[in-house]
């Protein structure tokens, strides 16, 4: 596979091209390293090789399933975000999985302060139904960890993820990686 890297930070890095988005994960090894380091970030081109297979339907290689990679440019501008609606994404959100996308006039039905790991309710004036949430990674995979909660409508710029292994048309996630990401 190969394309832009969209997002690169802990374990979870991001690639996508004008056809698609895509999920890699590795906790160890010389991809993760070289991530770790800033040998490979964001706008970069790689190339990765692999095995592809599912986690709770989301379509990715995983650290056993990593064979090789190679950067084979640097800084390419980071692939546009499509702008879409949480009901756009909750009828059809694999079209977007681990792509970048914005959505406005997003309101995080929580206060006080983003936590690592945890999954908050989102609605916009598309979709009150509340079938996408805002899914904030764990602390070392992502910057959002301890961030205020805005109180009013915001605009989020995330991955689209997937976590739900009994319907994978649903359970649609965006994942908040970098602090500008909300």
């Amino acid at each position: 596979i190969e394309g832009i890297m969209t997002r690169s930070f802990g374990a979870f890095m991001r690639i996508q091209d004008a056809s698609g988005g895509f999920s890699i994960r590795q906790t160890f090894g010389a991809f993760f390293d070289s991530i770790a380091s800033g040998g490979i970030r964001a706008g970069d081109s790689v190339r990765i090789t692999g095995k592809i297979s599912e986690f709770s339907a989301l379509k990715q290689i995983n650290a056993a399933d990593f064979y090789s990679f190679t950067r084979l440019d640097r800084d390419h501008a980071v692939p546009a975000a499509q702008l879409v609606t949480l009901a756009e994404l909750a009828t059809n959100g694999e079209q977007y999985e681990s792509e970048l996308v914005t959505v406005t006039g997003v309101t995080v039905a929580a206060v006080g302060t983003f936590a690592a790991g945890t999954t908050y309710q989102i609605t916009d004036v598309s979709d009150s139904t509340r079938r996408v949430t805002l899914r904030i990674p764990n602390a070392a995979d992502s910057q959002v960890d301890g961030l205020p909660i805005p109180g009013g409508p915001v605009t989020l710029t995330c991955v689209v993820g997937q976590f739900s292994s009994a319907d994978p048309a649903a359970g649609y996630q965006l994942l908040a990686v970098l602090a500008g990401d909300i």
